[in-house]
């Protein structure tokens, strides 16, 4: 069954930081991990609760669904990209954006000098 797309720069976002913790083996399922939002959304005290920013958007309404599910190949090396290069994770238009207001248009090339578009008998 192919993954349902994150539609919105907060859902990419919010889901790599809950899905992150989930592959470091530490706990089963995203919520359970006591010390992320996810857990104390769903089960944590309420001075915990109060301490949550509410979301920039409406959250979906399968959001744990969405969490839960594991990443493709293709969005695990997305990820590991965009941590290695220190650039915006997300769908490409919103990254191109995104990395043209915080002046992170470098990381958006590859790493090392352009090839050579010269005359090979200069």
């Amino acid at each position: 069954m192919p993954r349902k797309p994150r539609h919105t720069p907060a859902g990419y976002v919010y889901h790599v930081i809950n899905r992150a913790a989930g592959r470091s083996a530490l706990f089963r399922k995203p919520e359970d991990w006591r010390g992320g939002s996810l857990w104390v959304r769903r089960a944590g005290p309420a001075e915990l609760r109060r301490l949550l920013a509410a979301w920039p958007l409406e959250r979906p309404r399968d959001w744990l669904e969405l969490v839960n599910a594991p990443w493709t190949q293709k969005e695990l090396a997305q990820v590991r990209l965009s941590v290695t290069r220190n650039r915006p994770y997300g769908a490409a238009p919103w990254t191109q954006e995104t990395a043209s207001a915080l002046d992170l248009n470098h990381t958006l090339r590859s790493v090392g000098r352009p090839a050579w578009e010269g005359d090979d008998d200069a």
